[in-house]
């Protein structure tokens, strides 16, 4: 998870989705265990949309290259 929330960063795709599944809830409180402690995530929640409780969204900030930098 550490390196797909890096990645996704770098390339500034700052919203996300992690799918943990419904079960018991065992993997989706570590998921919140790690998200609550990543320095790159400014905030998450349970989705709403059609998965209900079995994914994370998760909101990121950005470490991709500068807006004003032009691509040459």
């Amino acid at each position: 998870m550490d390196e797909y929330l890096n990645v996704c960063s770098q390339k500034d795709i700052l919203e996300v989705k992690i799918i943990h599944g419904k079960g018991k809830g065992v993997l989706r409180r570590t998921v919140e265990f790690v998200l609550k402690r990543h320095p790159l995530v400014l905030s998450f929640k349970q989705d709403r949309g059609p998965s209900g409780w079995g994914a994370t969204v998760v909101f990121l900030k950005g470490m991709g290259r500068d807006k004003h930098e032009r691509k040459i």
